[in-house]
């Protein structure tokens, strides 16, 4: 088992949110006895040393997600009068104190309702290849499909950028089984990229690359 220590940066199983006390075996977390990919890859397999340098922030969305969809689930889901909107304001002030400032960016860069992505939030596969992917495909309708051919991809050959958590209905109960992204780059299919995708968020970390801070 090829082991690879990273210095000066906080890592998590993107899985159990196990500290790894700066030192991890690439492919396994010792908590949850799970196979994982928790380093990024360059195209040639190699260990992406950019973004190795980047900080894990997934707990701050893990934090997030079990926030808003607690408060959701149990008290706006039942009320008698539409609440949406006043959950949506909560939702944004929500992911600024827990996510935002906490990795030090600037809240009114960034809106969380707002649909575009926030750029300095890099979603990437814990797996290195065949990693599962939903891609919008574009249609005339005014209907969103999640069903493009291109249906599985490469840790290597794609940059995905957070955009929110997603489910596919809102108004009942949530989990926030998945990340909304934008697709940046994508090495292999370069017709997709600007495109919507889902990603599950047990199959994916999220890094804060301060590269990408703007809004």
């Amino acid at each position: 088992m090829i082991k690879l220590v990273i210095k000066e940066m906080d890592m998590y199983c993107p899985r159990c949110a196990y500290p790894t006390d700066n030192s991890i075996e690439q492919n396994f977390c010792r908590n949850c006895k799970q196979i994982l990919a928790l380093v990024p890859r360059t195209p040639s397999g190699e260990v992406d040393q950019q973004a190795v340098k980047l900080k894990n922030v997934t707990p701050y969305l893990q934090d997030f997600r079990e926030c808003v969809r607690s408060l959701w689930n149990t008290y706006f889901r039942i009320l008698e009068v539409d609440a949406s909107c006043l959950f949506s304001q909560l939702t944004d002030q929500l992911f600024s104190a827990l996510v935002l400032e906490q990795i030090g960016v600037p809240p009114q860069l960034y809106t969380y309702t707002y649909p575009e992505p926030f750029h300095c939030l890099r979603v990437v596969p814990t797996a290195i290849v065949d990693v599962p992917i939903m891609i919008n495909r574009p249609s005339e309708d005014g209907n969103r499909y999640w069903d493009d051919p291109v249906n599985r991809v490469q840790q290597s050959e794609i940059d995905l950028r957070l955009i929110k958590y997603f489910d596919f209905d809102e108004q009942s109960y949530i989990d926030y089984k998945y990340y909304l992204v934008r697709i940046t780059a994508f090495t292999s299919h370069p017709h997709l990229v600007d495109r919507d995708a889902l990603m599950d968020a047990q199959s994916a970390s999220v890094y804060f690359d301060d590269q990408g801070n703007g809004p």
